[in-house]
């Protein structure tokens, strides 16, 4: 019984070395944003997309018009000018959405992007990476509307650990 305790309480303590945050630092989910303001990308379609109705002006709408109808300002980048700087500003925070149509079979990825900050070897980095992600895969019926109804369905989730991750209140 004490070699059972004493290899739970190491486990216990080694668990908690390896996933407690750097001292002043908490965990995030990757979705935490100052105001709700994402900046969209929709990536080209293929020609099979394009046969059975889809097209990246209609996704780009169903995307921007689910996030603005849940209070998600949609920033386009190619307007976000700093006057005095005279440079374009781009926002930390982007949803791209990639639709793949190949014959009767899609996939979808939605990726919420942001900078990420890390450290090796006493070196500070930075780039960009996907901190959410989801994708669905499956048959289409030679037919745009399943593929926008599940592409609605999984924003539905985005959107809601978006304000799980966020109090804009």
């Amino acid at each position: 019984m004490k070699k059972h305790f004493k290899l739970i309480v190491l486990s216990i303590i080694i668990t908690c070395f390896i996933v407690a945050p750097v001292y002043g630092q908490e965990y995030g989910t990757g979705l935490e944003v100052e105001e709700p303001e994402i900046q969209v990308f929709i990536a080209n379609l293929s020609d099979d997309a394009k046969d059975i109705g889809l097209s990246k002006e209609l996704v780009r709408s169903k995307v921007e018009l689910a996030l603005r109808r849940n209070g998600i300002t949609v920033i386009d980048p190619f307007r976000i000018h700093d006057i005095e700087e005279n440079e374009v500003k781009t926002l930390d925070h982007i949803l791209s959405v990639e639709i793949l149509v190949v014959g009767n079979a899609f996939s979808f990825y939605i990726n919420f992007f942001r900078t990420v900050r890390y450290q090796s070897s006493d070196k500070d980095y930075i780039t960009r990476a996907a901190v959410w992600t989801r994708s669905a895969t499956g048959t289409h019926g030679y037919s745009s509307s399943y593929i926008i109804e599940s592409l609605e369905d999984y924003l539905d989730i985005f959107i809601n650990e978006f304000f799980r991750a966020n109090d804009f209140g």
